[in-house]
């Protein structure tokens, strides 16, 4: 690959790829991610792991010229707030109980089933922890777009702990049969 390996991910507004549209519409929220390792396939596709490092709205898209497979447009970056110390509080403690619930729901690691290592969670500050565990759990797309289109990480915290929890009653009612992943 080469450039800089940076690049642009948006979500499909309409949840899904239907094969019909050449440019189906997209949610205009996105994020800048780094491609931190890429692997090429024998058919020609790659696998890559991006790194997730700023928000993003679309302005406009770039008209294409060609057989692109990517969509190019402008964009303008979105800051990330900084919070206060009352909120940095608030945040400290949203972030116990984003773990706790993340530990009763994923379960505890063992040697046949490595399932959460809280110790690389642990070392995140407040802000990474949160992006990062919104990042990492399934959930279908426009809530996953909701998380990501928060004003600031304790709007994030404060939505994540709202899917949290209510993942949690669906498991104690025994509406879902599986545990978070």
């Amino acid at each position: 690959m080469s450039g800089r390996g940076l690049l642009g991910m948006v979500a499909l507004s309409d949840g899904n790829l239907r094969g019909t549209e050449i440019d189906p519409a997209v949610y205009s929220i996105g994020c800048l991610g780094r491609v931190s390792h890429h692997q090429r396939l024998p058919d020609g596709r790659f696998n890559l792991v991006v790194d997730a490092d700023q928000r993003f709205r679309i302005l406009d898209e770039v008209q294409q010229s060609g057989k692109q497979l990517y969509r190019t447009a402008h964009v303008s970056c979105l800051a990330e707030p900084i919070i206060g110390s009352s909120e940095g509080i608030e945040l400290s403690h949203q972030r116990a109980e984003i773990m706790h619930l993340l530990e009763t729901l994923i379960g505890p690691s063992s040697s046949e089933k490595p399932r959460l290592d809280t110790g690389l969670l642990e070392e995140k500050d407040d802000s990474s922890f949160v992006n990062n565990v919104c990042q990492a759990i399934t959930l279908p797309t426009p809530e996953k777009q909701g998380l990501l289109e928060a004003e600031n990480v304790l709007d994030r915290a404060t939505r994540l702990l709202v899917h949290l929890r209510f993942y949690q009653a669906s498991v104690r009612s025994g509406e879902t049969g599986g545990r978070l992943h």
